[in-house]
């Protein structure tokens, strides 16, 4: 069961959170937060310590679901262990680069590309469906050429990669498709806040939990939309995977402040 609750900033989200919580459950925040939702859960719950709450990011629970099934040693190529990679690359093909060739061993164009190929996976996109970007009609000349340039990179890095390494948006990949299996889950519940957004691995990840526990998302409204096009993305996944989804607003009690 997948279960959205909308709050604007004004309310008081971990409140909500904590005088709502039954049982064992791993509460999932963004990496730099966790600190700070330990303090949070504290504070509310009027404990010294957590005991049947755990508070960790999506990926520490992946990890912990790749460990249960002997997965944890695989090598995984950090965002600097790319950058390395793919200093390599680009600087072995850039005579084949026309638009970035003067940029080509810079490292700013390095970080652009690294950045790149992390939303790109991250989205997941395919090279074929870059390919399909590139032959558009609806391109200027200097995209296309931009977009080619891009993906005779990425060929090569996933290239490089296969059977040597995996790099951090293959390993969701990775823990995602082992959630199912997974004993973790087992007689938890899952709570999670602190995104405006999600990136569509990690939607699947928490789709994937959805099938076996209840997964319980805070959704902040903002003024920008980013709530209405998280909401309509969790729903159409939830709808294919044939996952119950609701929706409601946090009650007005747990304003925190304003109007």
């Amino acid at each position: 069961m997948l279960n959205l609750f909308m709050a604007r900033e004004c309310m008081n989200k971990e409140k909500f959170i904590y005088e709502n919580i039954k049982g064992k459950t791993y509460v999932l925040v963004p990496n730099q937060y966790t600190l700070v939702a330990e303090e949070q859960a504290l504070k509310y719950t009027g404990s010294a310590c957590l005991l049947d709450i755990e508070i960790l990011s999506l990926n520490r629970l992946g990890q912990r679901i790749m460990a249960e099934h002997g997965k944890e040693n695989i090598e995984i190529l950090d965002k600097y262990g790319r950058h390395m990679l793919l200093y390599k690359i680009i600087k072995s093909h850039k005579d084949e680069l026309e638009v970035f060739k003067a940029s080509a061993e810079q490292s700013g164009f390095i970080d652009m590309v690294n950045d790149f190929i992390a939303d790109f996976k991250q989205q997941d996109c395919s090279l074929d469906e870059l390919k399909s970007a590139i032959d558009s009609d609806s391109n200027s000349e200097l995209l296309s050429h931009k977009l080619h340039e891009l993906m005779l990179i990425i060929d090569e890095y996933e290239s490089e990669l296969e059977g040597r390494y995996i790099d951090s948006e293959d390993y969701i990949s990775m823990y995602v498709s082992l959630i199912g299996e997974s004993t973790l889950l087992d007689n938890h519940s899952v709570w999670v806040y602190g995104f405006d957004t999600l990136a569509p691995k990690s939607m699947d990840a928490l789709i994937e939990m959805a099938k076996r526990v209840d997964v319980n998302i805070m959704v902040n409204i903002s003024d920008f939309d980013l709530d209405t096009i998280l909401i309509a993305a969790l729903t159409s996944r939830a709808d294919l995977a044939g996952v119950a989804i609701s929706k409601e607003y946090v009650p007005d009690e747990y304003r925190a402040y304003g109007r």
